[in-house]
């Protein structure tokens, strides 16, 4: 009898896991929309004033070769503590957000998870105004990378895939401090695939039972305000595998849907769609006008009233 591969153990032990239930995967897009917002570029330009290094153009660098280009730029290089400097930029800058109304629409729909790329507490305190860090699900064992990384607020688990403002660890030395865990760097995005392709292949599906990584073979997941850009290697590498797998006995039985605004500007984005829709993901479009500036409200409220009528809303 042939060995079995990898992805055959694994379709085997995802068999009738699939749960029928919904969660959102919410990127920096609700954010934009939100009072105190900022954008990517804003947020770069601050790091590279906050690092001390001239003649860096971010252009249309990746956002994670653009972090590693200014460490390298700065004096002392890619150290520590020119590492932890610029994250706590980011979380100077990232701490003064402040949940909107498209946070608080979002949240209503009828989900008990929500994954997040997002580092700050919008969603928590929108949840629970009075949210604290300490309030979480899983032990704190994770300094720099966000496996297991949940908290709960109210009714919700808020699971933040790309780390978070304070990673619950008191400690505050250039090796571990509170922002150790936010995501930014070429350098922490591989070692956080390495431990995403070591946790999958290990083929053992019970070891993802306190991750966020099961959702995307068992839970139908709607991803809202997202780019996904190709740095984001992680995501697309499980979208990959999850790919795979639909070909082996049939246990891919969930969908990704991926909402997309689409206007007379975004042909460029059709590459995107092609690529995505090849990984077995749902590209939903989303016709939106300019509207005056508000093309992404304009989008936002269009995608919450079609989810609110597909998932269902609950009281807060």
């Amino acid at each position: 009898m042939p060995k079995k591969s990898i992805e055959d153990k694994f379709a085997e032990a995802i068999q009738n896991r699939y749960t029928q239930k919904s969660v959102l995967l919410i990127g920096n897009g609700l954010n934009r929309i939100s009072p105190g917002s900022i954008s990517w570029d804003d947020l770069l330009k601050k790091l590279i004033i906050a690092s001390g290094v001239d003649h860096v153009e971010p252009g249309k660098k990746p956002l994670t070769f653009l972090f590693e280009e200014i460490s390298h730029r700065m004096n002392g290089g890619a150290n520590r503590p020119n590492i932890k400097k610029l994250k706590c930029e980011v979380a100077n800058v990232i701490s003064e957000l402040k949940p909107g109304d498209f946070h608080e629409n979002f949240l209503r729909l009828n989900v008990e998870d929500i994954l997040t790329t997002n580092y700050d507490y919008c969603l928590e305190k929108e949840l629970d105004e009075n949210f604290s860090r300490s309030v979480v699900t899983n032990k704190d064992t994770e300094k720099k990378y966000s496996i297991n990384r949940c908290n709960r607020a109210k009714d919700k688990y808020i699971w933040h895939i790309h780390g978070e403002l304070d990673n619950g660890f008191t400690a505050n030395t250039d090796e571990h401090y509170p922002e150790h865990s936010i995501m930014l760097g070429f350098d922490q995005y591989q070692g956080y695939l390495e431990r995403i392709v070591k946790k999958v292949k290990s083929a053992s599906f019970d070891g993802l039972q306190d991750t966020w990584i099961k959702f995307l073979f068992t839970h139908n997941i709607h991803i809202v305000g997202l780019d996904l850009g190709v740095f984001e290697t992680h995501l697309w590498w499980l979208l990959n595998f999850r790919a795979m797998l639909t070909a082996r006995q049939h246990c891919i039985k969930n969908k990704i849907i991926f909402y997309a605004p689409v206007h007379e500007n975004s042909a460029e984005k059709e590459e995107q769609f092609q690529m995505l829709s090849s990984f077995d993901v749902t590209v939903q479009k989303i016709e939106c006008p300019h509207n005056n500036g508000k093309f992404y409200e304009g989008f936002y409220d269009q995608l919450y009233k079609r989810l609110e009528r597909e998932l269902g809303v609950v009281n807060k």
